[in-house]
């Protein structure tokens, strides 16, 4: 299996659910350091990974990988909210972690 060099949407994803770097990582049983350096673009993941931290994030593994588009807005609600938008359209998000 080839590794993959980037998760666009990993932090954007991440902070929209409201967890942590450790979250994140206890929930996909990666260490939080994986997670950071996943996140900057400086760790190759795996597919196995990539699933986990779909799984934890509830979206699927096109939608961090950048390919599907972003399906995170309530059921019966066609709007994202503002601040989403920023985050999913990659923005510099507020805070480092």
């Amino acid at each position: 299996m080839l590794p993959v060099m980037s998760l666009p949407r990993l932090r954007a994803a991440r902070q929209l659910r409201g967890l942590t770097q450790q979250d994140l990582a206890d929930r996909s049983r990666v260490s939080r350091s994986t997670v950071r350096r996943v996140e900057a673009g400086e760790a190759d993941v795996t597919g196995d990974v990539i699933r986990r931290f779909a799984r934890v994030l509830r979206v699927s593994s096109d939608t961090l990988l950048g390919i599907e588009p972003w399906e995170l807005s309530e059921p019966g609600n066609d709007e994202t909210p503002e601040a989403d938008k920023e985050l999913l359209a990659g923005s510099s998000p507020r805070g480092s972690d």
